[in-house]
């Protein structure tokens, strides 16, 4: 598998889950690619904005087999994003096609 960003990742573990032999290669000195961390400041901060909606099915079955379901959270989010001098709002996906 060629990355160590989350598809590279979940494509390691899907095939590894199936019994295969995985070599995973990345060229970065960590894993997650912009789905990691980076410490600022004394602070971790996401390198790149990420968001999980409650209707991914597929994400949160992967989060529960990796054990990882129960420290997940759901918070109401006021995120938005500025463009061509207008703010728009991005707290679900129907906000897409506004």
């Amino acid at each position: 598998v060629i990355g160590g960003g989350i598809t590279g990742l979940v494509a390691a573990y899907l095939l590894s889950s199936q019994g295969k032999k995985i070599n995973l290669y990345e060229s970065a000195h960590f894993l997650g690619g912009q789905a990691s961390t980076v410490k600022l400041g004394g602070f971790r901060i996401e390198r790149g904005y990420h968001h999980l909606f409650k209707n991914d099915h597929s994400i949160q079955k992967l989060l529960s087999d990796l054990g990882l379901n129960k420290s997940l959270s759901w918070n109401k989010s006021s995120v938005g994003t500025f463009t061509q001098g207008k703010l728009f709002p991005f707290s679900s996906p129907s906000d897409l096609l506004k």
